[in-house]
């Protein structure tokens, strides 16, 4: 199509009267090249078409058209024309049409209702409307959308009162009463002004001006368009990065013992120590910054806080016991900094996942060993390890000797207490089942290897005899990358591999 106009029309006939699909499929199917035809022969066949069944279809008394916001349908010329057969249409078809439009006094439109007779619209211009007639429009509207929110929310009948409702009515009357003409700089001014009541303390005055900095300050250095869905979230991810940053750190709980397990720990220590906001931020932070389609590069303040405070952020998270939920979150920052393949950025991060999967098992249990065993362990090229180098521990006077760099083990599964027989992935490759000599199946969580269930009977021995896997080797297996799949190893050197997607 040619015109947005003409599309919102189209739209709205086929909504209003369903039996028009049928002519608009007749026509299309006639005019298969309708979509090249000029404009006005679109009109005849789409809209004028459509509208002459109405004749013999229709028991409504009169027909109407709403276009809101004509200045932004498209075309200048495309808008000229409409107005023109817009005015025209009620002399062509025999039923009784009536057109509702606002618009901007652009000149385009202003020359069109030029072209038209005086005796066939009549025009309203709002700045020449009574202020006291605005206000009783706009009080309308709020009353009537605030009832709805009131009922959705089961807020009391009260709500919001009389005297917020004034105050929503004091700052749209101004804003509706500036006049179309004026410089866009005066504009954002008066806004600006009516957002901050003077009724505000100092304080309250401060930490509005303080948002509306940081908002408008993103909305100036954005280099494209973003909705103010993202930047809310944008702000969000800020701020809970700002959370954490300043209380969490090393030890945070205060148990001064590295080997001290999570079950040895009272619950009421770890909320005094993790308040509720700061664990929301925690866990959330990533998805909030998901969300906003920020662009991340490298030394920004998602990559500066990951190289001061990734131990910390895991150690707070396996005092939760959602160190899984965290490496769910790691791997979604992961695909949010694959357009970057060679940032630093997305190096550290394809290392912190590799290390954190890697001790998942340990720090689950006793989160402090994110400083002794995990880093101690990690190979010698790990990024983790090479940022966090000085703080290896300084009583081990001989350090183990280590491999040079991340191997085919993801991670190992821990659980079963004998020789694992089968093993065998859904069908979406998201989950494992294995089944051991002990009796049980297990359901594994192939993207964080978090144990999600246990299933206990003597005659699962061979529950699947006809799966993927199949061998008597000791308990424990691997998940290894091979060719883009998941491979799950059983310990031991005669074992076959199980395939799944990964």
């Amino acid at each position: 199509m040619q015109a947005n106009s003409l599309q919102l029309l189209l739209y709205s006939l086929r909504v209003a009267y369903q039996f028009s699909i049928n002519a608009f499929a007749k026509v299309i199917k006639v005019q298969s090249d309708i979509a090249n035809l000029s404009f006005h022969d679109q009109w005849d066949h789409l809209v004028l078409g459509p509208l002459s069944k109405l004749i013999n279809n229709s028991h409504h008394s009169s027909h109407v058209f709403v276009i809101d916001a004509l200045d932004k349908c498209g075309d200048e010329s495309n808008v000229r024309i409409l107005l023109r057969l817009l005015a025209e249409a009620g002399s062509v078809v025999s039923i009784r049409l009536r057109v509702f439009l606002t618009s901007r006094p652009e000149f385009p439109i202003r020359y069109g209702f030029c072209e038209i007779s005086d005796m066939e619209y009549q025009d309203f211009v709002l700045h020449n409307i009574s202020l006291s007639i605005v206000d009783h429009d706009i009080s309308i509207f709020l009353e009537y959308n605030l009832r709805l929110i009131r009922q959705e929310r089961s807020q009391d009948a009260a709500w919001p009162g009389e005297e917020s409702i004034g105050q929503l009515l004091k700052g749209s009357g101004s804003a509706a009463a500036i006049a179309p003409e004026t410089h866009p700089i005066e504009i954002y001014i008066t806004v600006l002004q009516h957002s901050i009541s003077s009724e505000y303390t100092d304080e309250e005055k401060e930490e509005s001006y303080c948002m509306l900095r940081q908002m408008l300050g993103i909305i100036l250095i954005l280099f494209s368009p973003l909705s103010i869905y993202s930047l809310a979230y944008q702000t969000l991810a800020e701020r809970y990065v700002r959370l954490i940053s300043t209380p969490l750190k090393r030890d945070i709980c205060g148990i001064d013992a590295p080997g001290k397990l999570i079950t040895d720990v009272e619950s009421s220590r770890v909320q005094q120590s993790l308040p509720p906001e700061v664990q929301y931020a925690c866990l959330y932070w990533i998805s909030h910054l998901q969300k906003s389609c920020a662009q991340l590069r490298d030394k920004n303040q998602v990559y500066q806080f990951l190289q001061e405070n990734l131990r910390h952020w895991l150690e707070a998270l396996s005092w939760m016991r959602k160190i899984s939920e965290g490496i769910h979150a790691i791997t979604s920052l992961e695909s949010s900094t694959l357009t970057g393949e060679r940032s630093l950025l997305c190096a550290f991060v394809r290392d912190m996942k590799r290390f954190t999967l890697y001790n998942r098992s340990a720090i689950e249990q006793a989160p402090l060993q994110i400083y002794y065993s995990a880093l101690v362990f990690a190979p010698s090229m790990s990024i983790v390890r090479q940022q966090f180098q000085d703080q290896l521990p300084r009583w081990i006077q001989r350090l183990p000797n280590i491999q040079k760099d991340w191997g085919s083990l993801l991670q190992t599964l821990e659980g079963h207490l004998d020789r694992v027989q089968d093993v065998a992935f859904s069908l979406d490759g998201k989950y494992l089942a294995s089944a051991s000599s002990d009796n049980t199946v297990r359901l594994w969580d192939v993207a964080t290897g978090q144990e999600c269930s246990v299933l206990e009977d003597r005659r699962l021995d061979n529950f699947f005899g006809s799966c993927l896997l199949a061998g008597r080797q000791a308990a424990g297996f691997g998940i290894t990358r091979q060719h883009d799949q998941a491979v799950g190893r059983s310990n031991g050197s005669d074992a076959t591999d199980a395939l799944g997607p990964f």
